[in-house]
């Protein structure tokens, strides 16, 4: 497991890339086809469904809206509220949505009512049901690095404003996992105590079906084959003149990427490399499922366990977009990873203070 801040820093942001950019190309399928064209994609492959710039490695909106929510807590220097994120990314002209037609409706939706007026506050409600608020959410477990309460109450706030209902509760959910996998201790065992402790009853349910599966499964595809088997959500928005076809149909709700995500990173082991590769092979949303296993396994093992290989295609791949967004191609993850370092130091001279205050109050 990783000690260093620095080192779970990175590996949360470059681990989930990775997975983010595994996933892209397969996104959507069923995992017996996957299983039939690739046997199991293990390197990154140019994706051909419009959710990138086409090159292997590129990332798809799950990294873009990270490295968005990056950005608006190194503008704000800290810790940040729906008001700070729709004033340095949402309506920032400078900062605008790059790619916009890669992003799903839920975003588009979101920037149309802010610039109508809406609150950011409130700008989540009625809007599609998806796991869009925790696609950007790590950032927010990671500065409140170890303090799962406070993560899963900010995460809680600013996932309102891509979600409402179960969507915005796993969200928080997921940033409370994050935040317990940044401490230096931390285990796969004291990252599912702390989602489990800081959710509601849906997710909890949800992350229960995932967890009780990888114990009964002998290994990954065990577990991916009896979970399509058994617990496929359907209950995702489907157009309405399409009919659902059950074996290439696929959910983009939060509950089903949850309890896959907590299943596959247990039926892994933890293993960084492992849970990035079963979570884009599990098919249906997997570039989510594989960016989410490997945010949290990248966080309690570190960027070193990410082959390095990957870490240089990816930050390569993504020049365009990070000179797009920043104005410096090198303004990458690894500039991300330093940059939130200095935020959280700036939260700890805060805390600090603070303190200083109560001891004075309290004397």
């Amino acid at each position: 497991m990783a000690n260093d801040l620095f080192d779970k820093i990175f590996g949360c942001l470059i681990a989930g890339a990775a997975g983010d950019a595994l996933g892209a190309p397969i996104e959507c399928k069923h995992y017996k086809w996957i299983r039939e064209k690739y046997g199991k994609l293990k390197e990154f492959i140019p994706s051909a469904h419009g959710n990138t710039t086409g090159k292997a490695g590129d990332v798809t909106d799950d990294s873009v809206m990270k490295y968005y929510m990056c950005h608006a807590i190194i503008e704000t220097k800290g810790r940040i509220m729906p008001d700070d994120y729709a004033k340095h990314v949402w309506l920032n002209e400078k900062t605008r949505l790059f790619r916009e037609t890669f992003f799903w409706y839920s975003e588009r939706l979101v920037t149309l009512k802010l610039k109508a007026g809406v609150s950011p506050w409130e700008v989540g409600q009625g809007n599609v049901p998806a796991s869009n608020g925790m696609m950007g959410i790590a950032p927010i477990g990671i500065i409140n690095v170890g303090d799962t309460r406070q993560a899963y109450q900010d995460a809680f706030n600013i996932a309102s404003m891509n979600n409402w209902g179960v969507n915005r509760d796993g969200a928080a959910t997921y940033a409370a996992g994050i935040a317990a996998a940044m401490k230096p201790d931390a285990t796969l065992d004291s990252i599912t105590e702390a989602m489990l402790s800081h959710s509601s009853y849906v997710i909890r349910r949800w992350l229960n079906i995932g967890l009780e599966l990888a114990k009964k499964s002998k290994n990954a595809d065990d577990f991916v084959e009896q979970y399509y088997d058994k617990h496929l959500d359907f209950s995702s928005p489907w157009a309405y003149n399409r009919v659902i076809d059950p074996t290439f149909t696929t959910s983009y709700e939060s509950t089903e990427q949850l309890a896959v995500t907590l299943g596959l990173l247990h039926a892994c082991k933890g293993n960084t490399e492992e849970s990035i590769i079963e979570g884009a092979n599990f098919g249906r949303d997997c570039d989510s499922i594989s960016a989410f296993a490997g945010g949290i396994a990248g966080a309690l093992n570190g960027a070193g366990s990410v082959k390095k290989e990957w870490i240089e295609m990816i930050e390569t791949a993504n020049e365009g977009f990070f000179e797009e967004i920043s104005g410096d191609k090198k303004k990458n993850f690894f500039y991300l990873a330093n940059k939130l370092k200095e935020v959280i130091n700036n939260e700890r001279e805060k805390n600090q203070k603070r303190v200083e205050y109560l001891n004075e109050l309290l004397s």
